[in-house]
Parts: C-alpha cells; structure tokens; sequence
C-alpha cells in the first residue's frame, strides 16, 4: 500500500493572520506593565535577518528586554481569549479537516521556535498537527523528506522555484497585495480555493 501524500502548510500569513501580531502586545497589556503601541512600534530592533530580504522577529528576546518572563508571557497568551482562534484566518478548520482526511499534514513555518509554537496554538485548528520550525531555508527541510511521496507545499511566499523536485507548490495571497498570477503554479486569493484545488489533487 503507497504512502499518504504529504502536506506542509505554512503558518504566518497563510493560517496565521499575521498582520493581527500586535493585537498580542494588547493582551500582554492587560497583564503587564508595558505600552502596547510602543511594543508594537520598536519591533523591528528584534528582527532577525538571516539574508538582505529575509527575517524573523525574536518575540522572545523583545518580552525579555521589557524582563518579562517568557514562558508566563506565552502561558497567559494561550489562555486569554485571542488564544481561542481569533487570529486564525478564516476557513483554517476547514482546511485542516479536509486535508488531514487526505493525507499527512504538518505545518511548516520561518522563525524563533518558541515564537512560531506561540503562534501556533493560538490556531486551534492546528491542535493535533505536527510543527516544523526552521530558519533556513525550507528547502533543506523538504529534502529530508520525500522519497517518492507525493508532496505538496502551500505558502504565501512565491518559493516554487526553490523547492525540491517533485514538490508541488500551491501560493496563497491573503492579504492586500496583488500576487504576480503569471508564476507557474496556482495562486488563490482564499483558503477555501486552495482546499477544493487540493481535494481534487489528493481524492
């Protein structure tokens, strides 16, 4: 019996409304001693860029500048009401359900650990889905899988041409800017898209 297609999905501005972020600084607000907008605002002095055009932000670093602890910050995060999917793009569960019927899925995301796990739960969809963190290339890590099994990737970011051979590439645009549609792979502009795009690859 052949294996189960594989499904990496990618987290921040594809599940995980990213650009919603600061809404975290709110809530921390509640509980801690800092100004949410000026958290918000000096972000950037904790990006860490692992080429000139890619970086991640280290959430972890910036709470313990402010000598938060890092574990309680997350810990209260999870259980506060933003940690019962609000930032979930909507259509995720959907999604999820659909494909996990179809084949293996594991979410695979750019950034610190700690944060992308962070993130993460706070998708209650993504409950029972294996996460994969990296800060390098997502190619290296789709190169340790494979052998032979079909394998699908979904991101936001246009990699299809950085990805290893075989792997099929499926982008999503959901935010506000226009996604270059003369690329050679399909593109959607909602989630709901991609899963019946995926549903007739996968049945």
């Amino acid at each position: 019996m052949s294996e189960r297609p594989l499904v990496f999905l990618d987290l921040d501005r594809t599940l995980f409304d990213t650009r919603r972020a600061p809404e975290l600084w709110q809530v921390l607000a509640k509980h801690y001693d800092i100004d949410a907008e000026a958290c918000s605002a000096e972000r950037s002095r904790w990006y860490v860029w692992t080429d000139k055009t890619t970086y991640y932000h280290d959430f972890s670093a910036q709470l313990r500048n402010y000598n938060i602890d890092v574990a309680a910050a997350y810990e209260y995060l999870r259980h506060s009401p933003i940690g019962k999917g609000a930032l979930e793009f909507p259509y995720v569960d959907v999604l999820v359900q659909t494909l996990v019927s179809l084949a293996d899925v594991k979410v695979l995301t750019f950034g610190a650990d700690d944060y992308q796990r962070v993130k993460a739960m706070l998708c209650p969809s993504l409950a029972d889905i294996e996460i994969i963190t990296t800060t390098e290339s997502k190619r290296r890590i789709l190169e340790q899988y494979g052998h032979g099994r079909v394998c699908w990737v979904v991101d936001d970011r246009p990699i299809g041409h950085d990805l290893p051979e075989g792997v099929q590439f499926v982008q999503v645009a959901l935010e506000s800017e226009v996604p270059d549609f003369t690329e050679d792979w399909p593109i959607f502009t909602s989630l709901k898209d991609v899963k019946e795009y995926l549903y007739e690859k996968l049945h």
